[in-house]
């Protein structure tokens, strides 16, 4: 109504839209909010069939004016990108079958048994592997079920550093990535150092 002076009060029935509009200078005004009219859809996974719109014009006596205009809507809906979760982790050196703990992604178009989930990066040679439930050592490019993603383990080599793991989750139109990163391989061997008085101020 911006622009005009048109008031407009709206009511919704059983397939039907009535607007109320009063306060116009001339019929131009209420054509402009007429033509003003847009059709929204907020669902993540609408329905795409074609809607039928039929458009009638009453005045203040109920008098149907210009006849009817019918028309149709077409859906078109647009695909929202999956949703992966990182985490992280810390793992003693040489601890076997540790869970990495990786929610399962999700999609609110899309179900989870169809989202493809492809092994991207693995942790750096001399620092651990990542494996499966049953064990095996998975490899880049391997498609992982959402059951196998969620199950990953980490089996810590005997060194220590810092590495990550990243996948990719897939729906078919968007790729997003997700990871195990930072991977913290440590020991439990007791830190040791000096610590000097003059390195503190005011130090005792």
């Amino acid at each position: 109504t911006a622009g005009t002076g048109v008031s407009v009060v709206a009511a919704a029935g059983v397939g039907t839209y009535t607007l109320r509009l009063t306060g116009g200078a001339d019929i131009n005004e209420y054509l402009t909010v007429a033509q003003s009219i847009t059709y929204a859809n907020t669902y993540d996974d609408p329905d795409v069939t074609s809607r039928g719109v039929t458009v009638q014009a009453y005045d203040e006596t109920a008098t149907l004016l210009f006849g009817s205009n019918t028309g149709s809507i077409s859906i078109t809906p647009v695909s929202d990108a999956p949703v992966a979760y990182d985490t992280f982790g810390s793992f003693l050196s040489g601890s076997l079958n540790n869970n990495l703990t990786i929610s399962a992604p999700t999609d609110v178009d899309t179900s989870s048994a169809s989202l493809v989930i492809t092994v991207n990066t693995l942790p750096l040679p001399g620092l651990g592997v990542v494996t499966l439930a049953d064990g095996s050592e998975v490899t880049i490019g391997q498609i992982l079920t959402l059951a196998e993603l969620t199950s990953l383990q980490f089996d810590a080599a005997a060194g220590t550093g810092t590495t990550s793991f990243t996948y990719t989750v897939s729906d078919g139109t968007s790729t997003v990535t997700g990871s195990v990163s930072p991977i913290v391989v440590g020991d439990t061997a007791a830190d040791a150092g000096t610590v000097y008085e003059s390195a503190l101020a005011g130090g005792t």
